[in-house]
């Protein structure tokens, strides 16, 4: 025989070789494929991480700026309300202190009065009595007037 023509069995042999040796960078490049999916999903992975993280300290900053806001605003109405009820009371206080010194005022007002009415009251039973004592003086001269004139 001659050897012009191939021998298949050596031509399949060939072609499994081939595929064989297609397969295998296949593989290699499915690999390296899925290793630079992984590498590149890692980096986003740490890159989305890195974000979230400054994402999250930023609203932490904020949530503790907004409560100190918050409690600085709380303290203010505080300090307000307490010097509100501080003034309140102190002109509860002052109008107790007025009150009470009208009130003793008015007192002192009534028992003057009262007291320069009973006086007057008595001047007056103390100027009838004296009217009266007068009268039985002229009343006891009349009858000894009338005695000596009857002797």
């Amino acid at each position: 025989m001659t050897q012009s023509k191939p021998d298949p069995h050596a031509q399949r042999v060939a072609d499994q070789e081939r595929v064989k040796q297609k397969a295998a960078e296949l593989r290699d490049a499915g690999k390296a494929t899925a290793h630079d999916a992984v590498r590149e999903g890692e980096q986003k992975y740490e890159e989305t991480k890195a974000s979230a993280q400054d994402k999250l300290a930023s609203a932490r900053a904020q949530a503790a700026q907004t409560a100190q806001g918050a409690r600085d605003s709380a303290v203010r109405q505080y300090d307000h309300a307490k010097a509100t009820v501080t003034d309140a009371a102190h002109k509860v206080e002052q109008t107790y202190e007025d009150a009470v010194h009208k009130t003793k005022e008015e007192a002192q007002s009534w028992n003057q009065w009262f007291w320069s009415w009973f006086g007057y009251g008595k001047e007056k039973a103390d100027e009838t009595k004296r009217e009266g004592a007068q009268k039985v003086v002229e009343g006891a001269q009349k009858v000894e007037k009338e005695a000596g004139k009857h002797t």
